[in-house]
């Protein structure tokens, strides 16, 4: 099952911006996005960390499942694959998001950001009936895990 997830941030480096955050699983039809304060590459992260968290709290839907991750940073697949330099401020998510490598079983992919579904509209998503079985209460639980304040704001789409 094919995964995406994107993020984007401030280019600047700044953490006090707010960015956006999304993944989408067009299978099973969930296209989540939240606002988030942070970089591109924090708010990159934190796309993915919360599709691992949504993937790790529906095992009904993942267990059996063929997991391909899709992000448009190819910086962040490779400091998780530990191809790349992850500077201090990013640790922590890299951390986190390595545990979840051991934790689940998927593969992590880069492709271009026009391919990537978690940056599409809610049109391009089929609409699915089966989605209230689907937790995504537990997403604001990572706020903890990293440490953070801010946690999610905005709203959040499915």
């Amino acid at each position: 099952m094919k995964c995406y997830f994107h993020g984007s941030g401030s280019k600047d480096g700044s953490e006090r911006k707010s960015g956006l955050v999304s993944f989408a699983i067009p299978d099973v039809g969930v296209l989540f996005r939240s606002t988030w304060r942070g970089n591109l590459y924090q708010c990159q992260y934190v796309s993915l960390l919360f599709l691992l968290k949504f993937i790790e709290v529906n095992p009904d839907v993942f267990s059996q499942v063929e997991l391909q991750l899709h992000g448009d940073c190819p910086l962040i697949i490779q400091q998780i694959n530990g191809q790349a330099y992850t500077p201090k401020s990013l640790k922590a998510y890299r951390d986190l998001a390595r545990l979840y490598v051991k934790k689940l079983r998927f593969s992590l992919r880069w492709i271009p950001e026009q391919q990537n579904r978690a940056t599409s509209k809610a049109v391009d998503m089929p609409p699915n009936p089966s989605l209230k079985g689907l937790h995504f209460e537990e997403l604001s639980v990572l706020t903890s895990q990293l440490g953070l304040s801010d946690g999610l704001r905005g709203r959040t789409g499915s």
